[in-house]
């Protein structure tokens, strides 16, 4: 089925669907707006799965993350006493280190794995 004939059925799919969960145009704007958000964080290189990853797991990060500071009574440090936390911190940390200096330094860290 060609691109013309498929690309205005999934919008007409995709704005039915849109109205048809709340019965409020509201929502196809939402849509329409999310569309574009997506198209641009495709067109300046981000991932599209790394963003929806981060909207749906940041809330029940957060979430937990307040949880456990108040076991902690509010003491970051308090983690730091948990020889499996500190690890699991310190590899985050590293990671999150290593990955900025290797984008400082240029390295293609896909191509540098194939050689």
């Amino acid at each position: 089925m060609p691109f013309r004939w498929l690309a205005p059925a999934i919008l007409l799919l995709a704005i039915v669907g849109a109205y048809a969960l709340r019965n409020l145009f509201i929502d196809v704007w939402v849509m329409f707006a999310a569309g574009i958000i997506g198209y641009l964080l495709r067109a300046t290189g981000y991932s599209a799965a790394g963003v929806v990853l981060g909207l749906i797991l940041g809330k029940l990060g957060e979430s937990a993350f307040s949880k456990s500071m108040q076991l902690m009574d509010y003491n970051f440090l308090g983690f730091f006493e948990r020889p499996i936390a500190a690890v699991l911190i310190l590899l985050g940390i590293a990671a999150i280190v290593i990955s900025i200096i290797n984008e400082m330094r240029g390295v293609d860290v896909e191509k540098a794995l194939m050689d």
